[in-house]
C-alpha cells in the first residue's frame, strides 16, 4: 500500500516519532565525513590565506601614511597600541563566552616567550624602517623572509623543501640584491633594519607552526599580546618615546587620529591573522601569502607615496624579486 509523505509524516507524530525528521538524521558514512573534513579544512585555508593578505596589505599602508606623512616617530607606541588593543579584545570576547582559551599559566608563557620577543622585534623593526624606504622597496626586502625560513625550518625542525623552491627563491633573493644596489634613495638603516625583522619574522612564524599542534591560534594570540606590553613599555621608556608622544602637536588633527587609530586596530587584527595562517597552513605558506601581498603593496606604494626613485637596474631587479 502507498502512503503520501503527508500520510507518513502524521503516521509519525501519532507514533511520538516523525517520519521525516528520522529519515533526515540518518548519520552520513565515513566516506561523506571524510569529504566535509576535507572541504572545511580546504575553506578555513583561504580564508586564513586572504584574511592575513588583506589585513597585512591595510596595516602596511596605514602605518606608511602615519610614520612618513604625519612624520609620528614613535613605532613602539604604535605596537604597544596594537598589544594592549588584542589583550582587551581577546579578554572581553572570552569574558563574553565568543571564543574560548586555557586561562594565564607561567608555564605556557615561559614556553611562548621566544614568540612573543621575535615578534615584537619584527614588528618594531618594521615600523621603525619605514620611513626611511620606499614602500617598494620595503616589500622587497621583506621576501628575504621566506629565504629565512627555510633555512630556520631546516635548522630548527629538520624539514627540507625541493630544489625547484630553493632555486625559486634565490632568483627572488637575486632581484632583491640587484634592486637595493640600484636604489637611488638607498638608506643603509633601513635596509638592516627591515633584514633584522626578515630574520625575526621567519623565526617565530617557524616557532608559531612548531607549537599550533598543542595550542590555539587564540591562546597564542593572547600570550603575544600580554607578554609583550611589559617589554614594549620597558623601550619606549627608556627611548624617550613617551615625552615625545605626550608633546606630538597633530593629536587635535581628526584625520591623523583615524590613521593612528586605524593602524593599531589593523596591526591587532593582524597579529592574530598571522597566527591562524600559520596554524592551519605552514610558515612557508604564510610567507608567500606575504610575497603576494608585496606586490600590491609596491604597486600602491608607487601610487600613494610616490616614493620610489627608480632607475632601469633598479627596476628590473624589483620585476625579477616580483616573480
Amino acid at each position: 500500500m502507498n502512503y503520501s509523505t503527508a500520510a507518513l509524516s502524521r503516521q509519525g507524530e501519532l507514533l511520538g516519532t516523525n517520519y521525516l525528521k528520522q529519515s533526515d538524521s540518518i548519520e552520513p558514512s565515513k566516506d561523506d565525513k571524510k569529504y566535509i573534513h576535507q572541504q572545511n579544512s580546504y575553506v578555513k585555508c583561504v580564508v586564513a590565506v586572504l584574511l592575513y593578505g588583506s589585513v597585512s596589505t591595510l596595516q602596511t599602508v596605514v602605518a606608511k601614511v602615519v610614520l612618513k606623512t604625519y612624520d609620528f616617530n614613535a613605532a613602539n607606541t604604535m605596537l604597544l597600541g596594537q598589544m594592549v588593543c588584542s589583550t582587551i579584545v581577546l579578554t572581553v570576547l572570552k569574558y563574553m563566552n565568543f571564543i574560548s582559551y586555557a586561562d594565564f599559566n607561567s608555564q605556557t608563557a615561559k614556553k611562548l616567550m621566544p614568540i612573543t620577543v621575535c615578534y615584537s622585534g619584527n614588528v618594531l623593526f618594521g615600523l621603525i624602517a619605514l620611513p626611511y624606504l620606499s614602500l617598494a622597496m620595503f616589500s622587497t626586502l621583506k621576501k628575504v623572509t621566506t629565504f629565512m625560513i627555510l633555512l630556520a625550518e631546516y635548522f630548527l625542525i629538520g624539514k627540507k623543501e625541493s630544489i625547484n623552491i630553493w632555486l625559486s627563491l634565490f632568483i627572488m633573493l637575486g632581484g632583491a640584491i640587484i634592486a637595493g644596489m640600484a636604489d637611488a634613495s638607498f638608506n643603509a638603516l633601513g635596509y638592516i633594519l627591515t633584514i633584522l625583522s626578515c630574520g625575526l619574522q621567519a623565526l617565530y612564524l617557524v616557532l608559531v607552526k612548531k607549537n599550533a599542534k598543542h595550542i590555539s591560534s587564540y591562546e597564542m594570540f593572547y600570550y603575544n599580546s600580554l607578554l609583550s606590553v611589559p617589554f614594549i613599555s620597558v623601550v619606549a621608556i627608556f627611548s624617550g618615546e613617551v615625552a615625545y608622544v605626550s608633546s606630538f602637536p597633530l593629536w587635535g588633527d581628526s584625520a591623523f587620529v583615524a590613521y593612528f587609530m586605524l593602524s593599531v586596530l589593523a596591526g591587532s587584527f593582524l597579529s592574530f591573522t598571522i597566527f591562524f595562517c600559520t596554524a592551519v597552513n605552514s610558515a612557508l605558506t604564510t610567507s608567500v601569502t606575504g610575497q603576494m601581498k608585496n606586490v600590491l603593496t609596491s604597486i600602491l606604494g608607487v601610487v600613494i607615496f610616490d616614493d620610489l626613485i627608480y632607475n632601469q637596474f633598479n627596476l628590473f631587479g624589483l620585476c625579477l624579486n616580483a616573480d
